[in-house]
């Protein structure tokens, strides 16, 4: 079996704040190296998981995130408005030089990077970890449970009884996190439990904004992660979505990461047309963009246009019964993006359901797993 591709997480940590001067401009990009940098390995890495933000942005447009010496693919990694704060969760391969790449496209923006983890094809001696899917599961709704987290308030969230393994062995958990009702602008950061609150951040939003993210954390011993809000009361809602468990060479208990050129799989405004109200609409991802058909699972960027309602879009495995969670969160006219990690069905495909009004999605993938 391959062990390339194995997770390696890190304390997160800023890598870039283009606030501090470099402010991307009109049709600009910058390079970032990762490799050899903040903890990642010199050599071997494959790509990154990073926490990307667009903020101050003077123009309506989007950023793409993509291997350094490679083209800029046709793809899109953040869709944001003028003058509003986007965050997504971004797994991205390096170049041969270890770099990547940002791209903006129209007026200018500022962007801040987070490390969240890389994936790396050998081992640079410390603990690897492998890829389980879990069935997602909602984890927290302080809505319903404990009311929202105050100004500089941190709330305790334990994952006992949805690891799939002891928590001693478990590198990081994929969580779907989303803040709704924010009463101020704040940032939201999840991190273990029992240790320091780090300099980096999962969501930024404004009063009023509910926004999801795709979100890598580690955990405590004892399986319990952190959740700190920095101004105001906000609700936030916990999707757990799967966890990274330790392995040891030759032996891979889960999968293993494969990153792809990005591709575009799915846009409802040139075929099909939008998602209505209570529809599902199902994607062959088996064979697929560089996904072969044994994929156990697929990594996605996944962007909504042009909603008409207030809803939420559900992505699960195919031929399967929808779980009670959410992966983007939006309003009407709003465009959204949200990392997913799911699943593929034993059919081949995955499913998108949408909850009311109608809306247009498109799929971009990333990656796959496979054992």
């Amino acid at each position: 079996m391959t062990i390339g591709g194995l997770y390696n997480p890190v304390a997160p940590t800023r890598l870039l704040d283009t606030r501090d001067g470099g402010t991307l401009v009109n049709g600009g990009q910058l390079n970032l190296k990762i490799a050899g940098t903040h903890g990642v390995a010199a050599t071997g890495v494959t790509a990154a998981v990073l926490n990307v933000t667009a903020t101050n942005p003077t123009a309506d447009s989007f950023l793409t995130v993509f291997p350094h010496g490679q083209p800029e693919p046709s793809t899109s990694n953040l869709n944001f408005d003028a003058g509003r704060t986007v965050p997504n969760l971004v797994t991205v391969p390096v170049g041969a030089d270890g770099s990547i790449d940002i791209a903006n496209r129209f007026g200018s923006v500022d962007v801040i990077v987070d490390l969240e983890g890389y994936y790396s094809d050998r081992f640079p001696g410390g603990n690897q970890y492998a890829y389980i899917p879990g069935t997602p599961t909602r984890a927290l709704d302080t809505r319903t449970d404990g009311g929202s987290i105050g100004p500089d308030g941190t709330r305790v969230l334990s994952l006992f009884g949805k690891l799939p393994a002891s928590a001693s062995t478990i590198g990081a958990v994929v969580l779907n996190v989303t803040v709704t009702n924010p009463t101020a602008g704040s940032v939201l950061t999840a991190y273990p439990d029992g240790t320091p609150l780090p300099g980096a951040s999962n969501l930024n939003f404004t009063a009023g904004q509910t926004t999801s993210n795709l979100v890598v954390v580690g955990v405590s011993a004892d399986g319990k992660v952190d959740l700190h809000n920095l101004a105001g009361n906000a609700d936030v809602v916990v999707d757990y979505v799967g966890a990274y468990a330790l392995t040891n060479p030759p032996t891979v208990i889960g999968m293993p990461f494969v990153p792809l050129a990005p591709a575009r799989l799915l846009d409802t405004r040139d075929v099909g047309g939008p998602v209505g109200p209570g529809q599902t609409r199902s994607l062959h991802v088996a064979g697929v963009g560089g996904v072969p058909a044994d994929a156990t699972a697929v990594v996605l960027n996944v962007t909504v246009a042009d909603g008409t309602s207030d809803s939420f879009l559900t992505v699960f495995p195919g031929g399967t019964a929808q779980p009670g969670v959410s992966n983007l969160n939006f309003g009407a006219g709003k465009i959204i993006q949200n990392q997913v990690v799911v699943p593929v069905g034993a059919n081949g495909d995955i499913d998108f359901s949408n909850l009311a009004g109608n809306v247009d999605v498109i799929a971009d993938v990333f990656g796959y797993f496979s054992h």
